[in-house]
């Protein structure tokens, strides 16, 4: 039985008709059946009181007392209604999310874009299909019959057209679903291109920004989201023909039944009673096949949604190609290719790893070291092309990554996954210097902070991992931080094979067996070491320069003790004055047709809803005052008037929903230009918005809340508020004495549902959008680290902590679901209400003669027609808080700097004494704080350097070299002091602007610099704007300036060889060589480098700063880095330290020292 009940349940799931088996679509059944019984009675009760005023009774009394029983019915049942589908909804939607992610951590290499799109704003999409398809096709099945068969009791021949007409309604539905099928699909695509743009853009801002092309690649997403629009609007001028289709169908069919009862009215052969009765429910039949149309097309974004990701689930995972047992681990004749080259990026490695030592890989980079580590963890990409054997024993392996990426949202939550205890992981942060940053964001965190973090995890797994392996766990680090990682792997305790890379021979010193990798075009397949090598004592290099060097003074600075950024930390702005107001002058004429497209939907909408309200006015006074038979000419003016207004409520409906998705889209791509704009603006500043999931956040979640949001919103709110003012208009017209309380009933009666909406759900918007933001930027951050969580064994950790963000945002979702029913059961009470009780109100008019039945009638039906607008009004006063809250956060984060300092005085680096302009780079007593901040990172920071000259900034991991180069960037405005180039202010790259490509001044090739998804030719000639770009020939020779020659003509489709996703096809020094390439091809004056030879061996550091120099030689570079052997005698030098460890750093006084002292 269980069996059966669960094979059912998965029947129902792979329908499409959401988790949880037959439970939730039986409830939706029985509500469906409930309601429409309930949409009898008040139909019937309203027949039944008009008809009594017509005819002289008092039956309209025990009329209001069963309509109003109907009523409370009816506005329970649908409460129960929304709040069962929400449910549904909710469920549904993060079982399928669960398994997106579930299966993008199984497969290896790192998700795409359009993965981490689906799995965020894609599916909820899927939440809309849930929430109104379902239970709209649960009505469709049952409201139909229920009311079909009452009408069919009492009027055989409204039935018979009712039932002649509706198969008309699914006829066209499918119809034109099939023709729109495969537009669906392209639109589809084309929003999987634009999510995969996206992504990349987030992910690659830091390179963006230290190259000034963001302008170029704002004008590439400009015109990948003018395609999605004009697909997308393309298939929704077909698919809105399918619910045009269904207005005409139903609103036709309505006036068929509506003349027919008419005609027979007039000649006696039908009662009043009987007609009214079938004229109000005939169109609930035709409305509830509608409905589910019009939500099926509004849904197939979420189908559409459901379908990728059930492929994705289904997709076969990749076989492993490890072979897992046995104590120790080892490769055998391990090759590893990629498309593209000739070369194996690892050929023929064979070695042993046995247990209980720690064993060190050795070579120059580029030789297949991280490569052979990755094959060993199961984190090659799915690219690439594996031989020979691996085998490593079973179970959970500890894994820092070359570049490591942390997934929690803090240090101490991220060694919190390890499930280490609370005085362990208290411990470890103590022990590697973590405890001042324990709480903080890891992209608040220096690299070097990072990759502490990420090797205290892997040292946290290690006593119950089988297999532990580090990847360069001291690259980034000063030489303090490095000697007590060095300590710490030391000292590990385990039985477990520990195989690390490094090319620090302090590092390598740790281990017990060395393994030399040759390049794979350098010689034969490498081997393990015949035999363990002695240990060798730790090399101790000097952290300063000047200790191997004296002859290069070096310019101290003091560093704060703590720093960082501030989570709403704003960087400079990132262009004049001038600039913005050009910006924005630019801007007006788009907007413009924005806000007039806006404007005509809302007055198209509100044609529509008028002519609806108008139709079920003249609908009800036709059919009255055919029942007092009158000559038919009498009439003749109302039939025309039903025909004019059903078919112009279709014609308005259908133009409305176009000009609103138009508007929609060019104002959401609009808005999402806008914030890349201010992204990129701060980029350069603000870490946060420099991680993916942050800047994800911002890009997707939150443009696309706005957007969707907003026509829900503000277009409902006018056209519900102008159908109540005509209803009370209309009524002082046609029946002045009851104005009064119809306009009481309306107004107090949605006010008061749209003040419960307000009331259960208040204060809920903003804690639902930041648990939907934190768990978007969880999610994010989880798939870009899914290497790493998956080698390390910590999927079940880190599904677990987004379980509890989702189950958070679930809850609050559910909450908000109540408060949505609660408000829209007390306008169904209101004005069904109102309907129900106009008999009973205009009885003793009628019996005085001030007014008559048809007129009471046309009251009435404007009542219950008032329902549709009034509930939208209520929905849209429920999603305003969650409009004004995304809008708050996306306009914050558009808003210039609030502490954004004057411009530095123009002669304040000059020599006031000689009245000279010092030529060069500049740095006169430099200060700098994050905004928001009160602690400086750094202060008291002078130096200056000519063209053809290099400036070395080092210290300890933290103590702000990278906010420097950001200063240096034009990113962060000094607290104090300034930097000018030739006495000039260094100014922000005007890309920014988007105006112009004017020449870059400072080119930065920050840490771990991103390779595009793309071509070797296509990430280097980025490097300048399109029109400038680099010949190949130029490219060459800069790839052989960095030492890439041999790689390159290894690649037989040479510069059109793909880099794979974040450069996976490339080794990690071959990575950083080409970005650095990358900067060399920019025209900057003034070139950052940060960490340029961090991932390289002794010998190609050497060899790579050899050429720099040689291809720098007419331009300044700023260089970060922790080598000492990196430094020349003739380089200007900044050593950053740390108050706290270094007082004596901090000088007396803060000057600009002299040339001569520098130099």
């Amino acid at each position: 039985m269980r069996a059966r009940l669960g094979q059912l349940t998965t029947r129902f799931d792979d329908a499409g008709l959401g988790v949880g088996g037959p439970g939730p679509l039986v409830g939706l059944t029985a509500l469906a059946v409930l309601r429409a019984v309930a949409l009898v009675v008040i139909a019937e009760s309203i027949a039944i009181g008009v008809t009594a005023l017509a005819n002289g009774t008092d039956a309209w009394r025990d009329a209001s007392v069963l309509g109003a029983a109907a009523v409370l019915a009816r506005a329970a049942l649908g409460w129960a209604s929304q709040t069962v589908a929400a449910r549904l909804a909710i469920r549904s939607t993060e079982r399928v999310r669960r398994g997106v992610v579930a299966r993008a951590l199984d497969a290896p290499g790192e998700p795409g874009g359009g993965t981490v799109v689906l799995a965020t704003s894609g599916l909820d999409e899927l939440d809309a299909y849930y929430r109104q398809v379902v239970p709209a096709a649960v009505s469709a099945a049952v409201v139909p019959l229920v009311i079909g068969l009452r009408i069919l009791g009492t009027d055989w021949l409204s039935a018979l057209i009712t039932a002649l007409t509706l198969p008309l309604v699914p006829l066209f539905m499918v119809l034109i679903g099939m023709h729109t099928r495969d537009r669906v699909d392209r639109a589809t695509g084309a929003l999987e291109r634009l999510g995969d743009h996206l992504v990349e853009l987030a992910r690659g801002l830091p390179v963006l920004v230290g190259l000034g092309r963001v302008g170029e690649q704002t004008r590439a997403l400009a015109r990948i989201q003018d395609e999605y629009r004009e697909r997308t609007l393309a298939t929704l001028r077909v698919a809105f023909l399918s619910a045009l289709a269904l207005e005409l169908i139903g609103t036709i069919s309505v006036a068929l039944v509506a003349v027919a009862i008419g005609l027979r009215l007039v000649e006696g052969q039908l009662g009043l009673e009987i007609g009214l009765a079938a004229l109000i429910l005939a169109p609930e039949v035709y409305a509830a096949v509608r409905e589910v149309g019009v939500a099926f097309h509004a849904a197939q974004g979420g189908l559409g949604a459901l379908r990728r990701a059930r492929d994705v689930v289904r997709e076969p995972a990749d076989a492993d190609w490890r072979r897992v047992g046995g104590t120790d681990a080892h490769v055998d004749a391990l090759t590893v290719r990629y498309p593209g080259r000739d070369d194996a990026a690892a050929s023929g490695v064979t070695a042993a790893f046995p247990a209980g030592n720690i064993t060190a890989l050795t070579g120059p980079s580029g030789a297949g070291k991280s490569t052979v580590l990755a094959a060993l963890v199961g984190a090659l990409s799915a690219e690439a092309e594996v031989q020979g054997a691996v085998r490593v024993p079973r179970g959970p392996i500890a894994y820092a990554a070359q570049a490591p990426r942390l997934v929690a949202a803090s240090a101490a939550e991220e060694l919190a996954l390890t499930g280490a205890s609370a005085g362990e992981i208290e411990r470890m942060l103590a022990v590697l210097d973590l405890g001042s940053v324990a709480g903080r964001h890891p992209a608040l965190l220096s690299p070097g902070e990072r990759r502490r973090v990420a090797v205290a995890r892997a040292l946290l797994l290690a006593p119950g991992a089988v297999l532990v392996v580090l990847d360069e766990p001291t690259a980034h680090l000063d030489a303090a931080h490095a000697e007590q990682m060095r300590l710490e792997i030391g000292r590990l305790r385990t039985d477990a094979p520990v195989v690390l890379v490094s090319h620090e021979p302090e590092t390598v010193a740790l281990a017990s067996i060395r393994i030399p990798i040759t390049p794979p075009a350098a010689g034969a397949p490498a081997h393990a070491a015949a035999a363990a090598a002695d240990p060798v004592a730790v090399v101790r290099f000097s952290e300063d320069p000047a200790d191997e060097r004296p002859a290069a003074p070096v310019v101290s600075a003091h560093r704060a003790e703590t720093s960082g950024e501030t989570t709403h930390s704003e960087p400079r702005a990132a262009s004049t004055a001038g600039a913005e107001s050009a910006r924005e002058a630019a801007a007006e004429p788009a907007r413009m047709p924005i806000l007039a497209r806006a404007s005509l939907a809302i007055l198209l909408g509100v044609a529509a809803t008028g002519f609806g309200m108008a139709l079920s006015a003249v609908s009800g006074w036709l059919i009255v005052r055919a029942s007092e038979q009158p000559d038919l000419m009498y009439l003749l003016v109302a039939i025309v008037g039903v025909r004019f207004f059903g078919i112009g409520r279709a014609v308005a409906r259908y133009a409305e929903r176009l000009v609103t998705h138009d508007a929609v889209f060019r104002a959401s791509d609009a808005l999402r230009l806008r914030v890349w704009r201010a992204i990129a603006a701060r980029g350069a500043a603000s870490a946060r918005l420099r991680e993916g999931g942050t800047a994800v956040d911002y890009l997707v979640t939150l443009v696309h809340e706005v957007r969707d949001l907003a026509p829900r919103v503000i277009a409902p709110i006018v056209v519900g508020v102008l159908s109540v003012i005509g209803v009370v208009i209309t009524t002082a017209f046609v029946l002045p004495e009851l104005t009064l309380v119809v306009a009481l009933a309306l107004v107090i009666g949605v006010g008061l549902a749209v003040l419960v909406t307000a009331l259960t759900d208040r204060r809920g918007a903003a804690p639902r959008l930041e648990a939907r933001s934190a768990h978007t930027a969880a999610l994010a951050a989880l798939l870009r680290g899914a290497d790493e969580v998956r080698a390390s064994g910590l999927v079940p950790a880190a599904l677990a902590e987004l379980d509890r963000l989702a189950d958070r945002s679930s809850r609050l979702a559910r909450r908000a679901a109540r408060a949505e029913g609660a408000g829209a059961a007390v306008a169904v009470v209101a004005l069904v209400g109102l309907a129900v009780a106009v008999p009973s109100l205009a009885a003793p008019l009628v019996a005085a003669g001030a007014t008559s039945a048809p007129t009471v009638a046309v009251i009435a039906l404007l009542a219950l027609a008032t329902l549709d607008p009034a509930l939208a009004l209520v929905e849209a006063t429920r999603l305003t808080p969650r409009l004004l809250v995304s809008w708050r956060r996306l306009s914050a984060l558009r808003a210039p700097a609030a502490d954004a300092a004057a411009a530095p005085d123009e002669a304040s680096s000059t020599d006031a004494s000689r009245g000279l302009v010092l030529s060069g780079l500049v740095l006169t007593d430099l200060a700098a704080r994050w905004p928001g901040a009160d602690e400086l990172v750094f202060e008291h920071v002078s130096a200056q350097v000519d063209r053809g000259e290099w400036l070395q900034v080092s210290g300890p991991s933290g103590a702000g070299k990278s906010t420097l180069l950001t200063v240096l960037l034009g990113g962060l405005r000094p607290a104090s002091g300034d930097v000018r180039l030739d006495g000039a202010p260094i100014e922000v790259a005007s890309d920014d602007a988007i105006a112009g490509e004017e020449r870059r001044q400072v080119a930065w090739c920050p840490q771990d610099a991103l390779l595009f998804s793309s071509t070797i030719r296509a990430n280097l000639r980025i490097a300048r704007p399109r029109g400038h770009e680099p010949s190949d020939e130029s490219i060459r020779e800069v790839l052989d300036r960095v030492g890439l020659r041999r790689l390159l003509a290894s690649m037989p489709t040479g510069l059109d060889t793909r880099v794979g996703a974040g450069g996976a096809a490339l080794s990690g020094g071959e990575r950083q060589r080409l970005a650095v390439a990358r900067a060399l091809l920019t025209d900057a004056e003034v070139v950052l480098l940060d960490e340029p030879t961090a991932h390289l061996d002794a010998d190609g550091a050497a060899a790579l700063i050899s050429d720099l120099r040689r291809a720098t030689a007419d331009r300044i570079v700023v260089l970060v880095s922790h080598r000492a052997a990196d430094a020349e005698s003739g380089d200007a030098r900044i050593l950053l330290s740390r108050a706290a460890e270094d007082p004596s750093a901090l000088p007396t006084t803060a000057r600009f020292e002299p040339l001569a002292s520098v130099r």
